[in-house]
């Protein structure tokens, strides 16, 4: 990755200054991922309440990363623009289940499979991004391991109504946050000093054949 490209470059145009160029729109989808899912996380570990973890979702997490998809619209990237688009979506269906279940909008048939069924379609997807992210940065590869992670544990856990399980999907979801909290910091750090402070190991391709 380019990081300097990140960087709001001005051009100088008859003694003024043109506008800076797009920033990068990945900061503020990684932003809108690790932050929901951290806050989640902590309502699921119980330390907190669902509440807030709810409202984020579905504002921060669901509408602030579609916004995100569509931005990326204006980059050409077609992953970044898929992945954002996609768990934006999430966020919001999800969040808006989790508020309809806890204020008994809807009788308690309507959302079976909420965390069994439901979490192995969003599985498939994620498999197919993390074989994408096999030629992007090592960073991105380990915010989709531990996403898939996180997705084989919940379904485990209700499955088996494991309380061990759940529990470790709780800190297993923290991880996974921290690899997106980590690629993060790297776009902003990375882009302010202009160079590879913190590393996320880009896609090195083999040598050509002979």
């Amino acid at each position: 990755m380019n990081w300097k490209a990140v960087l709001p470059a001005r051009k100088a145009v008859k003694g003024a200054l043109m506008p800076p160029k797009f920033s990068n729109p990945t900061a503020l989808g990684l932003a809108s991922f690790a932050l929901s899912l951290t806050v989640l996380s902590f309502a699921n570990l119980g330390w907190m309440g669902a509440a807030p973890a709810i409202a984020l979702a579905v504002f921060f997490g669901g509408i602030v990363e579609i916004g995100v998809g569509f931005a990326e619209l204006f980059t050409g990237n077609t992953f970044a623009m898929t992945v954002f688009g996609a768990f934006g979506a999430f966020w919001i269906v999800f969040g808006g289940c989790l508020y309809a279940m806890t204020n008994s909008w809807l009788p308690k048939e309507a959302f079976a499979g909420l965390l069994t069924f439901f979490p192995f379609a969003w599985l498939i997807i994620t498999l197919i991004f993390l074989v994408a992210t096999f030629r992007l940065a090592k960073a991105l590869v380990w915010i989709f391991v531990t996403l898939t992670i996180l997705w084989i544990l919940l379904i485990a856990s209700q499955v088996t109504g494991s309380a061990m399980l759940f529990k470790v999907f709780g800190w297993e979801s923290l991880l996974c946050a921290a690899t997106a909290w980590y690629l993060l910091a790297a776009i902003i750090i990375n882009g302010a000093f202009g160079s590879e402070v913190l590393p996320i190991g880009g896609y090195v391709p083999p040598p050509a054949k002979r």
